[in-house]
């Protein structure tokens, strides 16, 4: 594990912040590809960028408010988003946007579900790299290993969960660009989401995070909204 990137003079470049800023060139790609002609590219860039800034803020937030130990003490930390938290910020800035523009639902959605996806994905590896706490409960399986040197340092051998979602959501973002292409309806969308919520909902059971409710994280109660919400679209006739 190591923290920066390139370190000089006591100052460096935070590894999981360059892996960040490669989710989101990636995703904002994603989705300048997927969503044309229904929007420029010049229209999509700027709505994909923006939707991105305010869903880091928000998971950053998000972070500050539930998780942390000092609220906003750590706010300019390198570390420290989670992703329930920036899914609900962007979701509402992008609908707004998408509602005074006057936007088709599945146009918008399912180019935008890919990218979070992508996102998703690349991202997570920032926090494999990085040791940033994001890592398993103590484990003696093959796969387990240290973060010696992380953000988060811990010398038990642990799942290194971010691995894990980073695979299985790369994998979900393949089959969803080889099956799901039409955009006359919400099922890429409800694909994704789909994905997403099996994927976390079931990886909570390996990691660190305390239950709030039913013995469930915060994340797993999300997670199955995420899942209800994504059966709904693709169980739904064309939606326009």
């Amino acid at each position: 594990m190591f923290v920066y990137l390139v370190e000089i003079g006591g100052y460096g470049v935070p590894i999981f912040g360059f892996i960040v800023a490669l989710a989101f060139l990636g995703s904002v790609e994603v989705f300048k590809t997927r969503v044309a002609p229904t929007l420029s590219y010049k229209t999509a860039e700027t709505l994909a960028v923006s939707t991105i800034v305010v869903g880091l803020l928000g998971a950053k937030v998000w972070f500050e408010l539930f998780y942390s130990p000092k609220p906003f003490e750590t706010f300019f930390l390198p570390a420290g988003i989670v992703f329930h938290g920036g899914f609900i910020f962007g979701l509402i800035y992008f609908t707004v946007w998408c509602w005074i523009k006057k936007i088709p639902t599945a146009a918008a959605f399912n180019p935008a579900s890919m990218a979070v996806l992508f996102g998703y994905a690349v991202g997570r590896l920032g926090c494999q790299l990085s040791g940033d706490g994001d890592y398993g409960l103590p484990t003696t399986f093959w796969l387990s290993m240290k973060y010696p040197s992380g953000v988060v340092p811990t010398s038990d051998t642990v799942y290194p969960t971010p691995v894990f979602e980073s695979l299985f959501c790369m994998a979900w973002f393949i089959l969803a660009n080889r099956f799901f292409k039409d955009q006359d309806n919400l099922k890429p969308t409800g694909f994704v989401l789909i994905g997403l919520a099996f994927e976390r909902f079931f990886i909570e059971f390996i990691r660190r995070n305390k239950p709030v409710i039913f013995n469930l994280t915060d994340a797993q109660i999300f997670s199955v909204a995420l899942f209800v919400i994504g059966t709904t679209l693709i169980l739904k006739k064309t939606l326009r």
